[in-house]
């Protein structure tokens, strides 16, 4: 058990907290309920079908679940005092990184899937020519990859900060990555038109070319995922999109487990 890379007895006690936390059904049924009706909306008023409608949306369905279960995935139990009574025991800070990020990922895709299958039964009642095919497929994958992706970018975060402000960080992470990319596709408006001053027009020749090469970056750890709509026009894989996305992953885990090997001496002196 010393040597494992993952701790069975730590997985398992994870994913009894989880199971057992009096308030984790309750928030699940009703962000379930927020997600399906603001899709039956969609689709209603919309006339989208029914697997392009917004509870369909990766974001929007992984990020819920993960950022429910994620939110102090570290940070409570370095606040609680816990972890250096696990650390105590025979297990090394990769198994406890590791561990704790392959039973948040694998509980919060199971989340996701459930509210897939939920989705497409209630879209084959309220639609029966609607079945389910190979974007439904798509979606499965897509939605299991934000996980295991967003999941990384929770543990690397909670593992340097206290309590549950690993979620307000993510949270911060994302506005700031989202103004990086506004920015970064403001270019026609600043640098070739007329509308823009002189003065914006300089700042622009600064400061886009930054923002566009730190667009991707952020966003593939803000908002980790394999975007399989492509397969859509085409058959071909983006082995691109899947190497960034594996190497981001790796990368957050990565940091967690060296931060975590840090902390390994202020644990002792306390």
């Amino acid at each position: 058990m010393k040597d494992s890379i993952i701790n069975k007895a730590l997985f398992k006690s994870t994913i009894e907290q989880w199971q057992y936390n009096p308030s984790f059904i309750p928030l699940m049924v009703i962000g379930y309920l927020i997600l399906i009706g603001y899709a039956i909306v969609s689709v209603t008023f919309v006339s989208a079908p029914i697997h392009e409608a917004t509870f369909s949306s990766v974001f929007y369905t992984a990020a819920p679940c993960v950022a429910l279960l994620g939110a102090g995935i570290i940070g409570q139990n370095v606040t609680s005092g816990i972890l250096s009574v696990l650390f105590a025991r025979p297990i090394r800070r990769y198994s406890y990184v590791l561990t704790r990020w392959l039973a948040l990922s694998v509980a919060s895709s199971t989340l996701c899937l459930i509210l897939l299958l939920i989705e497409q039964v209630a879209g084959m009642a309220a639609f029966p020519g609607v079945l389910p095919d190979f974007n439904t497929l798509c979606q499965a994958v897509e939605r299991i990859s934000m996980c295991f992706g967003l999941s990384a970018t929770f543990i690397m975060f909670s593992s340097f900060l206290p309590s549950v402000i690993n979620l307000s960080a993510w949270i911060v992470f994302c506005f700031i990555s989202n103004i990086v990319v506004e920015i970064a596709h403001m270019e026609p408006y600043l640098l070739h038109t007329s509308y823009g001053s002189e003065l914006g027009r300089k700042l622009g020749e600064f400061v886009i070319p930054i923002c566009k090469e730190l667009a991707l970056p952020l966003q593939s750890i803000a908002f980790p995922y394999i975007d399989l709509s492509f397969l859509a026009h085409t058959a071909s894989i983006s082995w691109f999109t899947v190497l960034t996305y594996f190497s981001n992953l790796s990368l957050s885990l990565l940091i967690a487990i060296i931060v975590m090997n840090r902390k390994e001496v202020s644990y002792a002196s306390k």
